[in-house]
C-alpha cells in the first residue's frame, strides 16, 4: 500500500513539484530580504512573503496531486486517461526547471558570500575598503608549532616598585620576537594576565594557544643586573634553552639582543625566522637602544603607565617620557610613546584628558616627526601616526598608517583597535567586526578588545556582554563597570546604569569617558544641577541634555573658541541651534560643518546614530534643496541597509530611531510613529529623540496627534520613574559615598 502510494506520488510529479517550489520560494525570500531595506519598504513585507511562501507549499503539493498538465490544458487527474497521460514529459521539464533554479541559487550564494558586502557601497567607500588589505606578513599564523608567549619576567629585586622594569624587559623581548615574520607571538595583554600566576606552563600555553613559553626573572640592584631566561616546549616541559646573564645595567640592550637571538637559534630547527631591518633588508631583530640606561628606564616607566590607561596614569606617563627625551633626545621609542600619550589626553570623547585638538597636534606632531626621522621602521612611530590621525578624524590615513605598523608588529593590539574604530567611522561595519575578532584571536584577554566586542553585543546579546563585563572586572574594574553601565543603559534602566557609572567614576574621576556618562544620565532624569558639578567641561553638555538650549549655545560657543578643531563641540553647538528652532542661518552652518568633516562624514560623527544626517536632510528639504537632500538620503539608505545585515546594529534602539526619521523624510507619519515606539520599547529614553523639531507638526495633525502624545506621555512617565530610582540611589544607596555625594538640596526634595 505504502509502496504503491509512493509510486503514484512519483508518477504525478508531486516530489519534484515540492522541490521546485521550495527552491523558488527560497530565492524569492532572499531577493525580498535585499529589496526591502534597499527600497525602504516596511519590515512586515519580509514576514508577509515568508508567510505566503510557507502556506503555499501544501497547496502546491495538492495541485500536483489533483491536477495534470495535458496538451488540452490543465485537467483534473481523475479525468485524464492513463494511456494519454504525459506526466513523463512534465517530469523531464521539471528536471530542467529544478536545475535552472538551483543554478540561479548557486549564483546568488556565490554573490552573497563574496560580493554582497561591497554591492551597496558608494565608490568612495570601495576605495577605502581596498586600503584595508594588509600585507600577507601581517596575517596571524595559526599553526601552534610556530607560536610563543612571553610571560612577564619575575621581579626579584627588593623593591616591588621595580615591577615596571621587569615588565618592560618582557615587553621588549615580546616586541622583538613579534618581528619574526613566521612566528606567532601571543600579545602582551593576554600573556601578562599570568603575572604571579602559579599555573603549570602547559596549562598557560593551552590557554594562550601557543606551544612555546619564554619565562624568566630580573634582579636589579644598583647598577648590577641579573637576568635569567628559559625557553620551554609547553607540551612536554622540555627546556630548549636557558641562560643566566650577570651584567652591568649599561649592557641591558646587549642582553636583550642575546636572548632574542638565542631563542631564534633554539627555534631554528623548527622554522626559519626572518625580519626586516631599518633599511627593509632581512636580518636579525634588534632592540632599539637608548644612549643611556636612565633614559631607557624612564621610557619603560612611561610605557608601563600608558598600558594602564586612565587620565592619572597617562598624565604621569607624559612626565616620564619627557624625562627620557631629556636624557636622550635621539631615543625614537620615547618620542613615539610620548606622542601616543599626548594624543590619549585629548578632550575627544574617546580619550582620557582635556587637551584641545590644537594642543594635541602642536605637542605630538614634532615627536612623531622625530621618531620617524630616527627610525622609519619603528612600529611605535607608525602607531603614533595612526592614533594622531584617528584623533583628527582622518580615518583613511588611520588605515594607511595602521597597515604599516602591523606589517612591522602584527600583535600591535592598540593599532588593531584604532583600525577597527576607523573602519566603523567609515561605515565599513563588517570589516570593523572582522578586525575586532582578529584582535581577540591574537589577544583574547585584551581589555579594549573585550570592551569593544562586548559593546557590540550589549543590545543584541546582553548575556554575552555581561559575561565579558564580569571578566573585565577582574582585569580592569573601570572597564567592567563601564560595560555593565552600557548594558543597563541600552535597556533603559537609567538608575542601574548610573550605579555602575558612579563606580567607574570613583576609579578615575578625571577620565572623560565616565565623566560624560555621569553627566548624560543625570541630565536625562532632570538632575542638571548635579550633572554640572562633574567637571567644567561638562557644563555645555549638561545644559544641552537638560534642554536649556540657549545656555548650551553660549557655552558651546565659548568652548569652540578655546578648541576650534573639536568636532564634538561643533556637533552639539549645531544640534543646540536645531533643537532651539533657530532656523535662520542653520543650513549654512550645517553646510560648513559638513565641509569641515568632508563629503558624507555627517553619517559618522557618531557611528551609532544618523541623527544629524537625517536632520540635515530635513533642513535641505525645507529650504528647497531637494537634489542635495536626495543625495544625502541615498547615503543614509546605504548605511541603514548595511546595519540591517548585522545583528549588533539592527537590534539597537538607535537603529529604529534612525529608521523612524528616515521614514519621516518620506512623509510616512504612520511608519515614523511605529518605529519610534519600537525604539522606546527597546529602551530608548533620550528626550531629544522623541521631541525632534521635525516632529512638531504631529502635534497639530488630528490623525496622529493622539498616538504621538501618548508616546510622549509614556516617555515622561518612564523618565519620572527612573528619576525616583536615581534619587534613591544617590541619596540613600550611594555606591561611592567616599568619592562623591549629591547636593543636600537634591536629596531634600
Amino acid at each position: 500500500m505504502i509502496n504503491s502510494l509512493f509510486q503514484e506520488l512519483k508518477r504525478r510529479n508531486v516530489f519534484k513539484v515540492g522541490v521546485a517550489y521550495l527552491v523558488l520560494a527560497w530565492l524569492v525570500i532572499q531577493v525580498t530580504s535585499l529589496a526591502v531595506p534597499a527600497l525602504n519598504l516596511p519590515d512586515w513585507v519580509n514576514t508577509l512573503v515568508f508567510f505566503f511562501g510557507l502556506i503555499g507549499f501544501p497547496f502546491a503539493l495538492f495541485f500536483a496531486w489533483a491536477f495534470e498538465i495535458t496538451p488540452d490544458g490543465i485537467k483534473m487527474e481523475s479525468q485524464v486517461d492513463r494511456t494519454e497521460s504525459i506526466t513523463h514529459v512534465t517530469n523531464r521539464k521539471l528536471d530542467f526547471v529544478i536545475i535552472g533554479l538551483l543554478f540561479i541559487a548557486l549564483i546568488y550564494f556565490v554573490w552573497e558570500s563574496r560580493f554582497s558586502d561591497n554591492g551597496n557601497a558608494v565608490e568612495a567607500e570601495s576605495s577605502v575598503s581596498q586600503s584595508v588589505t594588509v600585507d600577507d606578513s601581517v596575517a596571524v599564523v595559526n599553526s601552534l608549532d610556530k607560536s610563543i608567549a612571553v610571560l612577564p619576567f619575575v621581579n626579584l629585586s627588593s623593591d616591588p616598585e621595580q615591577d615596571y622594569f621587569s615588565d618592560g624587559i618582557s615587553e621588549e623581548l615580546l616586541n622583538v620576537l613579534a618581528q619574526f615574520r613566521n612566528l606567532r607571538v601571543a600579545a602582551r595583554t593576554s600573556s601578562f594576565q599570568f603575572k604571579d600566576d602559579n599555573r603549570d606552563v602547559s596549562e598557560i600555553a593551552k590557554l594562550l594557544k601557543v606551544n612555546h613559553i619564554l619565562e624568566g626573572s630580573v634582579r636589579k640592584s644598583g647598577t648590577k643586573l641579573r637576568i635569567t631566561a628559559q625557553l620551554i616546549e609547553a607540551e612536554n616541559g622540555y627546556h630548549l634553552w636557558s641562560q643566566t646573564y650577570d651584567r652591568e645595567l649599561k649592557d641591558i640592550f646587549a642582553i636583550q639582543d642575546e636572548i632574542s637571538a638565542a631563542i631564534g637559534h633554539a627555534l631554528q630547527a623548527e622554522m626559519k625566522l626572518q625580519v626586516p631591518d631599518n633599511n627593509g633588508n632581512l636580518g636579525a631583530p634588534k632592540v632599539v637602544e637608548a644612549a643611556n640606561t636612565a633614559a631607557y628606564e624612564a621610557y619603560l616607566h612611561g610605557r608601563h603607565l600608558i598600558n594602564q590607561r586612565g587620565n592619572k596614569a597617562i598624565t604621569e606617563a607624559v612626565r616620564y617620557l619627557e624625562k627620557a627625551i631629556r636624557l636622550d633626545s635621539n631615543y625614537a621609542p620615547a618620542h613615539a610613546q610620548l606622542a601616543i600619550a599626548i594624543a590619549m589626553l585629548s578632550s575627544d570623547s574617546a580619550s582620557y584628558g582635556d587637551l584641545t585638538l590644537t594642543e594635541v597636534n602642536q605637542r605630538a606632531s614634532p615627536h612623531i616627526d622625530k621618531a620617524m626621522a630616527l627610525n622609519p621602521m619603528l612600529a611605535e612611530a607608525w602607531g603614533a601616526k595612526t592614533l594622531l590621525a584617528l584623533t583628527n578624524h582622518n580615518e583613511k590615513l588611520v588605515l594607511e598608517y595602521a597597515a604599516k605598523a602591523l606589517a612591522i608588529n602584527p600583535v600591535y593590539i592598540d593599532v588593531l583597535n584604532w583600525q577597527s574604530a576607523s573602519q566603523q567611522s567609515l561605515r565599513l561595519y563588517k570589516e570593523s567586526e572582522v578586525t575586532l575578532q582578529h584582535l581577540l584571536e591574537i589577544d583574547p584577554l585584551s581589555i579594549i578588545g573585550q570592551f569593544n566586542y562586548a559593546m557590540s553585543k550589549a543590545s543584541s546579546e546582553p548575556e554575552k556582554a555581561e559575561a565579558i563585563a564580569k571578566q573585565l572586572l577582574k582585569q580592569y574594574p573601570w572597564a567592567g563597570y563601564r560595560m555593565l553601565d552600557m548594558i543597563e543603559f541600552f535597556k533603559g534602566e537609567l538608575a542601574k546604569s548610573l550605579h555602575w557609572i558612579l563606580k567607574a567614576y570613583a576609579e578615575d574621576p578625571l577620565d572623560s569617558h565616565s565623566n560624560q556618562a555621569v553627566v548624560f544620565t543625570l541630565s536625562m532624569v532632570g538632575l542638571g544641577a548635579e550633572a554640572r558639578r562633574i567637571s567644567d567641561d561638562s557644563l555645555p553638555f549638561a545644559a544641552y541634555l537638560s534642554q536649556n538650549y540657549d545656555d548650551a549655545i553660549k557655552l558651546f560657543v565659548n568652548a569652540i573658541e578655546q578648541d576650534p578643531q573639536n568636532n564634538l563641540l561643533q556637533y552639539f553647538y549645531i544640534s543646540s541651534l536645531y533643537f532651539s528652532r533657530q532656523w535662520e542661518g542653520l543650513k549654512e552652518k550645517m553646510d560648513q560643518f559638513q565641509a569641515l568633516l568632508g563629503a558624507d562624514k555627517l553619517l559618522s560623527v557618531y557611528t551609532y546614530t544618523l541623527e544629524m544626517a537625517t536632520q540635515y536632510a530635513y533642513i535641505l528639504q525645507q529650504t528647497n534643496h531637494q537634489d542635495e537632500a536626495d543625495h544625502l538620503i541615498s547615503l543614509i539608505d546605504i548605511d541603514l541597509a548595511k546595519k540591517q545585515q548585522l545583528s549588533s546594529y539592527r537590534s539597537t534602539h538607535s537603529f529604529y530611531k534612525d529608521k523612524a526619521f528616515r521614514a519621516w523624510l518620506d512623509n510616512d507619519k504612520a511608519k515614523t510613529l511605529r518605529l519610534l515606539r519600537q525604539s522606546f520599547a527597546l529602551g530608548n529614553r533620550r528626550f531629544t529623540d522623541f521631541h525632534d523639531p521635525m516632529l512638531d507638526s504631529l502635534k497639530q495633525d488630528p490623525e496622529y496627534r493622539p498616538q504621538y502624545l501618548a508616546l510622549l506621555s509614556e516617555l515622561d512617565a518612564a523618565l519620572a520613574a527612573e528619576k525616583i530610582k536615581v534619587l534613591e540611589l544617590i541619596c540613600h544607596n550611594n555606591p561611592i559615598a567616599d568619592s562623591w555625594q549629591a547636593l543636600p538640596e537634591t536629596c531634600a526634595n
